[in-house]
């Protein structure tokens, strides 16, 4: 089920889409998937996403150097269900042509600095004074005010400022940043949320808002669930794939690569020893304190067990007697993931132009409704509409 069929709850709703690079156009890919009318606003030439290799051509081929109608990954993946429109709005049309389409939409997401939109005429009080009912979302680093307010902000440098760096990686090397760039991502989930409730209040005062969602504040909110202020030495040092509040919790080595496994009772801990045939190790440490006190042997002993078996296989026997377990897999192998293919979750994406499979995988929404996965549909070349939405 597409977005635009049996669940589109935002249908109706518009959406100009001036975000750059990922936060922005993220959260307007969930609305576009929510069937949102999502219109994406480039100026010329596009974002810094277009000039970032592989191209993927009509025809599906790929190449280091962009060529005529070519389009960049990013676009690929994240401007799926969207109306492409090129705005030059440092020039009087191209502010008109925007302010024209601003009058007539409900939503605008951007996560430019501070400001940016502003100089030229187009920013949300611009806009907002010419149509009351718009609800402008501001994603920005740092948020909209403040002495950090108009740093530039870069995924790894938010992970930083907010401490989560700081805790990625082991105790005696240098902080390791997340493997993804989690600190757009959850701006964008965040920005969705606040977009959904403000549109909700609207429905009640028929007045929209200015929504300022800050990276720095969703990546603090994940850390601040744990307990910091409690132990604030110990809860921020870095762990490595252990966790100081139990053992066993890290990866394990196996015959073929490695698994992540997590003892979460003494319950599930005794049973680790009978599958294992270690009842009289286990039986050495059988509560929490413990075995936290016994890690590095715990540890040591385990690894001896699982690199006796292949990583299939220790997943299986653990996960039959309900102990968290899960294969260290690569991005790519989760193409193969029987769970993942089981609810759909990867999905073709098609070259703008031609419609033909590009060979490239993009997702789905990571949610089910009435068990059918949420897609937007493909991306449009660049400026494909510009001459249907603007003249």
């Amino acid at each position: 089920m597409d977005a635009g069929d049996r669940y589109a709850p935002l249908q109706g709703i518009t959406v100009l889409d001036v975000g750059r690079v990922v936060a922005g156009p993220v959260t307007a890919f969930y609305l576009a998937a929510l069937g949102a009318d999502v219109i994406r606003v480039d100026g010329p030439g596009g974002d810094v996403t277009w000039r970032v290799p592989p191209f993927i051509g009509p025809d599906a081929s790929r190449s280091q150097e962009r060529r005529n109608d070519d389009v960049s990954v990013g676009h690929l993946r994240r401007a799926r269900g969207k109306r492409s429109v090129v705005l030059d709005i440092t020039t009087d049309e191209g502010r008109d042509a925007f302010l024209s389409l601003a009058d007539s939409a409900d939503i605008v997401i951007e996560n430019l600095r501070p400001g940016a939109m502003s100089k030229h005429g187009c920013g949300v009080e611009q806009v907002r004074a010419r149509n009351s009912r718009l609800v402008w979302c501001s994603i920005s680093g740092y948020g909209q005010t403040g002495p950090y307010a108009h740093r530039a902000a870069i995924d790894i440098c938010v992970q930083a400022e907010s401490g989560l760096l700081y805790r990625t990686g082991w105790p005696d090397a240098p902080p390791v940043r997340a493997g993804a760039t989690v600190a757009d991502h959850f701006g964008a989930y965040n920005a969705v949320i606040a977009v959904l409730s403000a549109l909700r209040q609207r429905d009640h005062s028929g007045v929209g808002c200015h929504l300022d969602v800050s990276m720095l504040d969703a990546v603090s909110m994940m850390l601040w669930d744990e307990a910091l202020d409690i132990d604030p030495v110990g809860y921020s040092e870095r762990q490595g794939n252990g966790d100081r509040r139990g053992t066993p919790h890290g990866v394990y080595p196996t015959t073929d690569g490695s698994v992540a496994i997590v003892v979460t009772s003494d319950d599930l801990w005794a049973e680790l020893g009978r599958l294992t045939g270690a009842d009289d190790f286990t039986g050495m440490y059988p509560t929490l304190r413990e075995r936290i006190a016994a890690r590095e042997t715990i540890d040591s002993w385990l690894s001896g067990w699982t690199l006796r078996h292949n990583s299939t296989q220790v997943a299986e026997l653990l996960g039959h007697v309900g102990i968290p377990v899960g294969v260290v897999r690569t991005g790519y192998d989760t193409l193969e993931h029987p769970q993942l293919q089981h609810r759909g979750f990867f999905e073709f994406l098609q070259s703008p132009v031609s419609g033909i499979n590009s060979g490239l995988y993009g997702t789905r929404l990571p949610f089910l409704v009435d068990g059918h996965g949420l897609s937007a549909g493909p991306a449009e070349p660049l400026g494909w509409s510009t001459d249907d939405l603007t003249s």
